[in-house]
């Protein structure tokens, strides 16, 4: 990619919508896929709200800040890492050397435990065996929906009746179909008929410290690691079963679009004039 001129860290560089339109032309012309190009410009219209609301010109600790903030928002990595990788290419294609930028929390990641399927399964196989079922569906729960802990009072009946769970940030997450049924059931035989599944018996919010208790207890039951069985390090092995299957169908998803263009292409062409 052609770049602008290097600038020096005391030089100020707007992310106005001259640059954002230049750098996506430029993605276009090397031939990156239309999809692509709207992606990030989506992205890069949220970093350019980010930048104005702080009063900050673009710059490699800007992006950094705004990594931050989008860690902290409860988006998923997989999209932290887009929102990055479109930074990363602005901030390319303005001259500002990239070597600070997150990479991905790539570190972090590598540091934080995460469950194997197969320890997934023998988790539950042994509460099957040998626990409750609470810490059966706190195991689904975390492990297949990648709930934050923060967002279990939004589980609720109608949520279920729904298949789906509004986040605090307005995000949706499906609740998968056969765990539906499952909590729906067992809300029924609890008698509860509206608000959260996941309650004490006297009709209370389970804290998050009896929370980790119960899979602590349940990890330790099976053998396993108990730091593998934390909320955040089954939401964490969601998040990675998720985004496995999206890279094997990102490019099927691509390609069907694409041949969708072309087929509306030959459909309808302006007609030239005689």
């Amino acid at each position: 990619m052609k770049e602008m001129q290097a600038t020096s860290s005391a030089e100020m560089i707007e992310l106005n919508d001259n640059l954002i339109k230049k750098y996506l032309d430029e993605l276009a012309s090397r031939g990156r896929n239309q999809e692509t190009v709207k992606t990030y410009n989506r992205c890069l219209r949220e970093l350019r709200s980010f930048l104005l609301r702080e009063n900050l010109p673009l710059s490699r600790e800007a992006v950094t800040l705004w990594h931050d903030s989008l860690e902290k928002s409860g988006l998923s990595v997989s999209s932290v890492n887009v929102r990055m990788s479109s930074a990363k290419g602005v901030l390319e294609y303005a001259g500002i050397l990239p070597a600070a930028l997150p990479r991905e929390s790539a570190e972090t990641k590598q540091s934080q435990p995460i469950p194997t399927r197969t320890e997934y399964l023998r988790m539950l196989y042994s509460i099957c065996a040998f626990g409750t079922r609470q810490e059966y569906f706190l195991v689904k729960i975390f492990g297949q929906i990648g709930l934050d802990m923060r967002e279990m009072p939004r589980l609720t009946v109608e949520a279920c009746q729904a298949g789906e769970v509004t986040g605090s940030n307005g995000q949706t997450t499906p609740i998968p179909a056969g765990l539906c049924r499952e909590l729906l059931q067992y809300a029924a035989e609890r008698g509860i008929a509206s608000g959260p599944v996941m309650v004490t018996q006297s009709g209370h919010l389970i804290h998050r410290a009896n929370i980790n208790h119960m899979l602590n207890h349940a990890a330790e039951k099976a053998g396993l690691p108990p730091e593998k069985f934390t909320p955040s390090a089954l939401a964490r092995m969601c998040r990675r079963a998720q985004n496995d299957i999206w890279k094997k169908l990102e490019p099927l998803y691509i390609q069907s679009y694409e041949h969708l263009l072309d087929t509306e292409q030959a459909m309808f062409v302006w007609p030239q004039e005689s």
